[in-house]
């Protein structure tokens, strides 16, 4: 799978188009409000085939980079639903601070 995602003749043109405005796939945006879709036409990509195939590359290239597991919904071996795209940060994995005050008896 990562071999495909790299090699995806469709995913290097884009990245191609996207050198020539100084950009890379990592400032696309997400296609919430259709941005997405009116910058890969503007690109000249006309073909909604295309542009669906695009869209499903970059979603999967955007899975792998965070480490989701696409048949267990796992990142890191912990379930995503309900969770922020992001990942997570240090202060994430860390134990909650009440752990790290309580006193250690002195025998």
């Amino acid at each position: 799978d990562t071999a495909e995602l790299l090699e995806d003749p469709l995913l290097g043109e884009l990245e191609v188009r996207l050198l020539s405005h100084e950009l890379t796939v990592d400032d696309l945006p997400e296609d919430d409000a259709g941005e997405l879709t009116a910058l890969l036409r503007e690109l000249g990509f006309g073909s909604a085939v295309d542009r669906v195939r695009l869209k499903k590359a970059l979603r999967e290239r955007r899975q792998w980079s965070l480490g989701v597991d696409d048949e267990a919904g796992d990142v890191a071996g912990r379930s995503i639903s309900g969770s922020s795209s992001r990942p997570p940060r240090d202060e994430d994995l860390a134990p909650p601070r009440e752990l790290n005050a309580l006193p250690v008896p002195v025998p």
